[in-house]
């Protein structure tokens, strides 16, 4: 725990080199010593259909989803997601859309 999942448009494929994507965001999250760097898991996701707004064509999006057991500070969230973030934007200067969501997972009802 916890677990960072990238997703990317298929339309990004051509330029975006997802294990090194994965690799520096993965790093973001060591990094940040919000976690035993043990039991950080990361992932990508590539998404072959998508829509976004009111375009037929030409979209592409990267949304990083983190979810961790609940117990860090809102500000603690708000400066991974920024981090995160930051990271993704500095590889893809013309990326159309980026989001990160931190969700906090409920440690009665979480079990591995």
């Amino acid at each position: 725990m916890p677990h960072l999942i990238l997703e990317y448009t298929k339309n990004l494929d051509a330029e975006i080199k997802s294990k090194q994507l994965l690799e520096k965001t993965h790093w973001v999250m060591l990094d940040s010593g919000l976690f035993n760097p043990e039991a950080v898991k990361s992932r990508t996701r590539c998404l072959e259909e998508h829509l976004l707004g009111t375009k037929k064509e030409g979209t592409s999006f990267i949304h990083i989803a983190v979810a961790l057991l609940e117990g860090r500070t809102l500000e603690q969230k708000k400066e991974l997601s920024k981090a995160i973030s930051a990271c993704i934007k500095s590889e893809f200067a013309n990326l159309g859309s980026v989001s990160v969501e931190i969700r906090d997972m409920d440690k009665a009802s979480y079990s591995k």
